[in-house]
């Protein structure tokens, strides 16, 4: 176990970390939690990196900000907060750790505990529970070994700038995609700060925010101003149905998914879209299940998955997302329109409750959805891949 103490350089390259938050004594004959905590870390077998926010010989050094600057980046970058709270008023108040566990307790990074029967804790415990869904310990040992499991296995080696990113986001395919890409370009992380973080459910990390600092290879200069959003990659499928009675592309149908959306800004706030979904495969036949599985649940069309065709993957807005869309194609038969089309009469109600989606079929000529104002960008540049694919254009 590495132990780095208050205004100590972080480790030149880091496998786990853990922050030792709580109250922390500030006179003489008061002894610190920490190092009881530190040998039950011991006992419950971490190996990694502990940072300690107390000095190592007793004596503090540095101006008044030199301290919460240290923290403040070790909390950031650490793979686990460890939130002990033994309150006392008299000797330690805890009023800074209040500030950061309100800061850090939606992360699902920070595990918390307290002795029993340690005062105006109710807040703390209700807003851990509200926000983790995890039940507090009420010793050290306990809250050593809860800590301890869920870093298992759960370790990766970073160094430079790598260093900045929690072991929950650089375990993500999300994170690991955007990061190789840059690499290969020959650029380099020098830093980052993650900003949030959304976990829809327990350990299922849907996306992040980070502020970068990025050595562009290219340009040999420094950007640092921009932050990525990053989510996990999703799958569409176009389904197409192409009007034997035309030659004009124009005239070919495609199905499309109406959904009200939060951000949408159009007529009447409901996105135009292909049926789609999250998609955290690496195994693309098991895309293809997904592709299908979406399909069925957001139109009622039911398509074996060997009727798909793999069209391409992109990135949808390079500019502020990282995610890309694994995109399939299908050619509808006619029966197979004409009930798609029996479906968006009757307003028939697709989608999956459990997730608040609710979605409606349409049917729309390619002219049609060009003339109008319903399908974004993205939309439409995912159709033109669709046409040129069936085209033959450029494969």
């Amino acid at each position: 176990m590495n132990l780095v103490y208050a205004l100590e350089e972080t480790p030149p390259t880091l496998r786990q970390s853990i922050f030792l938050v709580g109250p922390t004594p500030r006179r003489d004959g008061v002894p610190s939690w920490r190092p009881a905590m530190v040998e039950q870390l011991k006992k419950a077998g971490y190996e990694g990196t502990v940072f300690i926010p107390e000095p190592r010989d007793g004596k503090w050094q540095g101006d008044y900000f030199d301290q919460p600057n240290w923290e403040q980046k070790h909390l950031n970058l650490c793979d686990a907060i460890v939130a002990w709270v033994p309150r006392d008023l008299k000797d330690m108040p805890a009023f800074t750790t209040n500030v950061e566990f309100g800061r850090y307790v939606s992360t699902r990074k920070l595990f918390y505990g307290r002795p029993p029967m340690t005062p105006l804790t109710t807040y703390l415990d209700w807003l851990y529970d509200s926000e983790s869904g995890l039940h507090l310990s009420h010793s050290i040992k306990e809250l050593a070994e809860t800590v301890c499991t869920a870093l298992k296995g759960r370790e990766a080696e970073r160094s430079g700038g790598e260093r900045c990113i929690p072991i929950q986001i650089w375990e993500s395919e999300m994170f690991q995609q955007w990061y190789q890409s840059h690499k290969k370009s020959g650029n380099r992380l020098d830093d980052a700060v993650v900003l949030w973080t959304y976990f829809p459910k327990p350990n299922y990390l849907l996306s992040f925010v980070m502020k970068v600092n990025i050595w562009v290879a290219a340009e040999q200069r420094h950007k640092s101003n921009e932050y990525v959003f990053s989510r996990t990659n999703i799958t569409t499928v176009i389904p197409i149905w192409k009007n034997s009675a035309s030659d004009s592309i124009l005239a070919t149908k495609v199905v499309m998914v109406k959904e009200f959306r939060s951000p949408v800004q159009n007529r009447d706030s409901f996105v135009r879209e292909f049926p789609s979904g999250s998609d955290r495969n690496k195994n693309a036949s098991q895309s293809l299940e997904v592709a299908a599985m979406e399909l069925e649940e957001e139109t009622g069309l039911v398509i074996p998955p060997e009727r798909l065709m793999s069209v391409s993957s992109r990135q949808l807005c390079s500019t502020i997302s990282t995610h890309r869309s694994y995109l399939f194609l299908v050619e509808l038969t006619d029966d197979e329109v004409h009930q798609a089309e029996e479906r968006a009469r009757l307003q028939v109600v697709h989608g999956s409750a459990d997730s608040s989606e609710r979605t409606y079929v349409e049917v729309r000529t390619i002219g049609e959805l060009l003339k109008s104002n319903d399908a974004d960008y993205t939309t439409l540049g995912m159709l033109i891949d669709g046409i040129a694919f069936i085209s033959g254009v450029g494969r």
